[in-house]
Order: structure tokens, then sequence, then C-alpha cells
């Protein structure tokens, strides 16, 4: 994946779930009381939602990517 590949990917993903986050704003499902905890939560399972299960060398070479780069 070219890395203007890789920013359109990233943006269209982000787009989708705050679709989905402002459709659930707009149907009044997210309850009035939550706070900053509660969206922060809510975010993260919906991004979770999005994610697939790594394994194997795929998963350790992440892993070690994200360990070792400052960056991240």
């Amino acid at each position: 994946m070219t890395k203007p590949e890789q920013a359109k990917f990233v943006a269209d993903l982000i787009d989708s779930v705050h679709s989905q986050i402002q459709e659930a704003f707009a149907a009044d499902a997210i309850p009035a009381d939550w706070n900053g905890i509660e969206l922060r939560q809510y975010l993260a399972d919906r991004f979770a939602a999005q994610a697939f299960k790594m394994i194997g060398q795929q998963l350790r070479s992440y892993k070690n990517t994200i360990a070792t780069s400052s960056a991240l």
C-alpha cells in the first residue's frame, strides 16, 4: 500500500466511524449524562469494532514496531 493509499484508508475509516457516531447522536442513542469517560470508551469500542485479529508473525512484527518506534 502506498503512503497516499494508507492516508486515504485511514481517512475513510475515521469518516466511517464518525458517521456511525453522528447517527447515534442523531437518534438520541447517546445518554445525555455520559461524560468524557463514557464517551472515550464509546469511541474506543467503535474503533475496536473495525479491527481485525492479528496473529503470528504479523502480530509480532506489529508489536515490535510499536515498541521500538518513538514516533508511534
